[in-house]
């Protein structure tokens, strides 16, 4: 248990290093304390960022488990948000088919919540800079 510990631990100092280097590098809004989203039974789910009229979500990647919140997020970020648009930026892709992404990227993309998933720092910053939602 204490490996598992330590390896969770260590993945999640990695992903909030990640994150810190991007809002500093892209100059985008931390989220405060404050701006989280409730579910059903209360749980809460914290935002990362923000830029003009977009909530980002960034993570080092995806996968089942993270696939599951994030969707939900999307969820509970358009019923409370719902002329703004849901972003999630993922570092890259774990396990990457032959077109260079995977079974979750094709589910988060086909969620009708999530407004656009980017993959990659490069695409990231070009979508900031000319954003577009049109969906694939």
């Amino acid at each position: 248990m204490n490996t598992l510990s330590d390896i969770q631990s260590k993945r999640r100092s990695k992903g909030v290093e990640y994150e810190s280097y991007i809002i500093d590098k892209y100059d985008l809004t931390p989220a405060v304390y404050e701006d989280h989203l409730v579910d059903n039974v209360g749980k809460i789910y914290h935002i990362d960022a923000f830029f003009s009229n977009m909530m980002i979500e960034i993570t080092m990647s995806a996968r089942d488990g993270k696939e599951a919140k994030l969707r939900l997020e999307a969820k509970l970020f358009k019923r409370k948000f719902p002329n703004k648009y849901f972003i999630i930026l993922i570092k890259e892709i774990g396990t990457p088919r032959s077109d260079g992404y995977d079974s979750v990227y094709d589910h988060l993309v086909s969620d009708r919540n999530i407004d656009k998933v980017l993959v990659g720092e490069e695409e990231f910053k070009k979508h900031l800079n000319k954003p577009s939602y049109k969906k694939l």
